[in-house]
């Protein structure tokens, strides 16, 4: 500013304001400005560079995360809460678990974490937070209602709709607005039985929430161990679950402090090297740290925290939670060790009454609901909301009691309530799985108690209803434990065949082969028969490897030796034999052969009908025969039974692919769609895959393809390797109309190694060539794309020309249908080579069919 003055006074600037600069006091000013300058711009200078220089070291210098202020009841979880807390304000969003032991603070830290970015940010909406108790159910409509903020009734599906396409619009509805879901205890959603997965529509709606792009909703799964897809998809994969730890040594000694009530711990009697060695022992666990409190609590006898640490501070770490659990049972009441054995065996929720069923003697019902608020308080146990107990603890099994009564009063309890769920389920209601978790309980008990040859039985009925759902795999570790267990040959033997079907249905095609042949060695002692059944089965498994040849030989011994009596096994056979056939392309034989069945089946086995008159459809519209393809649908109709709805998503998909062949688009994608929406509640996979793919085809023919990428992608988590070779083949192709080479590239790889091995395992095997020669033009393709190319040479397309020669070629007799599909996917990338892949397509187009005898 001195500067300014004394250049204004110098050159006059204000002189026609202020008057002469020559005189009064603006010489002065003038000179008062030029030492203002002269003293001040050095120090000016000086502090410039001091400051610049502290502005670099400052930048050079890592920067110090800023502390977030949080619940002070939230001991120590400041890199947890930081990482859950990053993702709720930055993402990624879609499935966000936290796991950890139980009892860690899970449920504790998503609370406070969500509610502080709900304060924080305050454009984030806590939809919901669905506590889950064992047993309970979560359907997709409360998910969906959840993210359009619904609540006023369930949604209602309008024609051409899934609850997963429900979803998906929602998600695109959200507009982008931070929404977050949490599901607490999601343990208690994994089915009974099998591996730690979802039920179908919520594996399914899952997977939307995580690959579908463009929305900012969250789902917090807490759950005690990561959960798995049960479709192939990868949700629990896309990002790295937060884990929930031990807590630090001076939080742990504060939980202590919370667990003091009353002075009863007497913390102040334990010295530190004691406090030290229980952190160590316990692992920084609260969990654990309430099993020591409980049995300071519950003893009858007086115990202290220093003779339990002298207990356990030379036992084993991983020990430690049993022997905790030891001192705790002889330290409690007689009464209270009772009733934690009971909920320890039945390790399920069970209301008072099946409590004192369970419980030994005949205790006052007064007495046991007193100690059950007693051990409550202790969360020891917990109660559901219709006042059904159970455990908390991490393992039930640390409870067990030594007195085998309870295994057997419990397994007659589930014996009741199994017997109850079967007489609800009557009047046509849909089976669920749920209700047969009763059964799934009494199984186990069953096999703890070593009473192989009841639990046995129970398997078996267990089995034909979970056949209805899809579901048999869930009996798989209990058929592998009762292996060898129950003394009899017979039971081994259905045991080992069961193991058998199950395997093969995993794709655990080595084990399946092993315990057919258990099963076919067992049964050499008994009615041939059952030897003939087992064969059958072995005959399917083999064609699902695709070794059709072999797969002939057994379905035409087991043909060549059935008896009089045997209509059923004999018209199985006799389409396995049609299957092979078809197989090969022998589409003459195949109808012949199925004609045969058919006509053995007769009267006497009209689902087997069912079953024939369903794949000859799809074999008619193989060959271009539509019009006879209706006339067998209309028989199907006539015989498939109204209330099973197996036969309905069937049915619906077989129409959308007549509607498809006759060109009906429109009509095929809404019939598809409801086929496939059943398929994914049934938990269907061969269904959902069949659906899918109709879908995939319908929407290419429109020309949207991203509808047709999502749809097929679909039916591509379901498929087996080296099946359904068509639903990767569109997948490739579709991908490559977007073009996205770098995806399509591997996929065509995918489809040309598939293709190969179906071919060295069965070289006549006419739609693999046809597949592998598909696969080649999109290498092909892709290759001359990443450079610019649109010729090829001919010595290049000759391997894929082979190909599809060989395909018409092994082919008895042409089939329209099958080879239509084909051309129309090299169609699509013909167009992309600009017509260069033309003479590929000469094949099918020109060579005439085979010829036999």
């Amino acid at each position: 500013m001195a500067l300014l003055v004394a250049l204004a006074i110098r050159y006059g600037w204000w002189g026609a304001y202020f008057g002469d600069p020559d005189h009064g006091a603006w010489p002065w000013i003038e000179r008062l400005g030029w030492l203002i300058g002269i003293v001040f711009t050095p120090l000016g200078v000086f502090y410039a560079a001091a400051s610049l220089r502290q502005a670099i070291e400052q930048a050079q210098r890592p920067a110090t995360p800023p502390v977030l202020p949080r619940d002070p009841s939230l001991l120590d979880r400041d890199s947890t809460f930081a990482s859950l807390r990053r993702r709720l304000i930055d993402g990624p969003w879609g499935v966000i678990a936290v796991t950890g032991p139980p009892g860690i603070g899970k449920s504790r830290l998503v609370e406070v974490t969500v509610a502080h970015v709900e304060k924080e940010l305050g454009d984030v909406r806590v939809c919901a937070t669905h506590t889950i108790e064992p047993q309970g159910r979560l359907d997709v409509r409360e998910l969906i209602a959840d993210v359009t903020n619904d609540r006023f009734g369930p949604v209602v599906l309008e024609t051409g709709q899934t609850l997963s396409g429900q979803l998906r619009a929602a998600l695109e509805a959200s507009e982008n607005r931070r929404i977050v879901i949490v599901i607490d205890s999601a343990d208690n959603l994994c089915l009974p039985g099998g591996p730690r997965h979802l039920d179908f529509p919520l594996d399914e709606a899952m997977e939307t929430f995580a690959t579908e792009p463009g929305h900012r909703v969250a789902v917090i799964l807490v759950s005690r161990r990561p959960m798995e897809a049960r479709g192939y998809g990868i949700w629990p994969d896309m990002e790295p679950p937060i884990g929930v730890g031990r807590l630090p040594q001076d939080a742990f000694a504060q939980w202590l402090a919370r667990l003091n009530v009353d002075g009863r711990l007497r913390l102040d009697e334990v010295s530190d090297a004691d406090q030290v060695t229980l952190y160590r022992q316990l692992r920084g666990n609260p969990h654990c740290a309430r099993l020591v409190a409980a049995t300071i609590t519950h003893a009858v006898r007086q115990v202290s925290l220093t003779d339990l640490v002298r207990t356990i501070g030379k036992t084993d770490l991983r020990r430690v939670p049993q022997t905790l659990a030891d001192l705790l049972t002889r330290s409690i009441s007689p009464q209270r060790r009772d009733i934690l054995a009971a909920l320890a065996v039945l390790d399920t929720p069970v209301d008072m009454a099946g409590l004192m069923a369970v419980l030994a003697g005949t205790p006052d019902e007064g007495m046991v609901r007193a100690d059950l608020a007693a051990l409550e308080s202790s969360a020891l146990v917990r109660a559901t909301e219709d006042q059904q107990y159970y455990l908390t603890v991490a393992d039930p099994g640390w409870l067990l009691p030594r007195d085998d009564g309870f295994l057997r009063r419990a397994a007659e309890l589930m014996k009741h309530r199994q017997n109850e769920s079967m007489q609800q389920r009557q009047g046509g209601e849909p089976h669920t799985i749920d209700q047969l978790r009763p059964a799934f309980v009494r199984v186990r008990l069953l096999l703890d108690s070593g009473r192989h040859t009841v639990a046995y039985e129970v398997i078996e009925k267990l089995s034909d209803r979970l056949s209805d759902m899809n579901a048999k795999f869930l009996l798989l570790a209990q058929r592998e434990r009762i292996r060898g267990q129950t003394g009899e040959p017979f039971l081994e033997m259905a045991n080992e065949n069961e193991l058998g079907d199950i395997y093969g249905d995993l794709g655990r095609f080595d084990d399946a082969h092993r315990s057919y042949g258990i099963a076919l060695k067992l049964a050499e002692s008994f009615d041939p028969l059952l030897r003939r059944r087992i064969l059958a089965n072995q005959a399917n498994l083999y064609l699902k490897k695709n070794q059709a040849q072999a797969a002939y030989n057994s379905y035409e011994f087991v043909r060549a030796h059935a008896g009089p009596g045997e209509a059923a096994l004999k018209a199985a056979a006799l389409f396995g034999l049609a299957r092979c056939h078809r197989h090969w392309g022998q589409y003459t034989q195949a109808f012949a052969r199925a004609d045969e069945a058919l006509t053995v089946a007769g009267d006497s086995s009209p689902e087997r009908s069912a079953w024939i008159l369903a794949e000859l459809v799809g074999w008619q519209l193989d060959v271009g025969q539509v019009s006879q393809a209706e006339t067998t649908l209309a028989d199907l109709l006539r015989l498939a039974p109204d209330s099973d709805h197996r036969w309905t998503r069937n049915i619906l998909d077989l129409q959308a692919e007549i509607a498809l062949a006759h060109g009906d688009t429109g009509k095929a994608r809404d019939l598809a769609t409801d086929a496939a929406e059943r398929a994914v509640q049934a938990g269907d996979p061969r269904a959902i895959v069949a659906a899918c793919l109709t879908l995939g085809q319908a929407q290419l023919r429109i020309g949207d393809l991203d509808e047709a990428l999502r749809h097929i992608e679909h039916a591509d988590r379901y498929r087996g390797r080296g099946q359904q070779l068509m639903v990767l083949a569109l997948r490739a192709v579709v991908t490559q109309l977007m073009l996205l080479p770098s995806a399509a590239g591997p996929l065509f790889k995918a489809l040309f190694e598939e293709a190969s091995d179906r071919i060295r395992e069965d070289g006549q095997d006419f739609g693999s060539y046809a597949m592998r020669g598909l696969a080649r033009c999109g290498l092909l393709l892709d290759a001359v794309v990443a450079h610019d190319q649109v010729s090829f040479d001919p010595d290049v397309l000759q391997p894929a020309t082979d190909d599809f020669t060989a395909a018409e070629q092994h082919s008895q007799r042409r089939a329209k249908g099958r080879r239509d599909r084909v051309l129309a996917l090299l169609r699509h990338l013909n167009d992309q080579a600009e017509g260069s892949l033309r003479p590929v397509m000469e094949p099918m187009l020109t060579t005439p069919p085979r010829t036999t005898s």
